[in-house]
């Protein structure tokens, strides 16, 4: 079974965005006021939403980039 063959560049393109998004979580999850009980959904749901929105696309990209090799 193949899969994907990305390129370094891609690979470390790909990293590189998941460290942004990470640290972006990460900066997130300090500026949440504090739960008050569990919620299905929540201020946290949305801004990781709206970051998958923002990363999503762009990992999409340099991966579709490999399709055009």
């Amino acid at each position: 079974m193949g899969g994907r063959q990305l390129t370094e560049e891609q690979n470390k393109k790909i990293n590189e965005i998941i460290d942004m998004w990470k640290k972006e979580i990460e900066e997130i999850e300090k500026n949440l006021p504090p739960a008050d009980g569990k919620h299905f959904d929540g201020p946290q749901t949305w801004a990781m939403a709206a970051l998958d929105k923002k990363y999503t696309p762009m990992i999409q990209s340099v991966m579709k980039s490999s399709d055009e090799i």
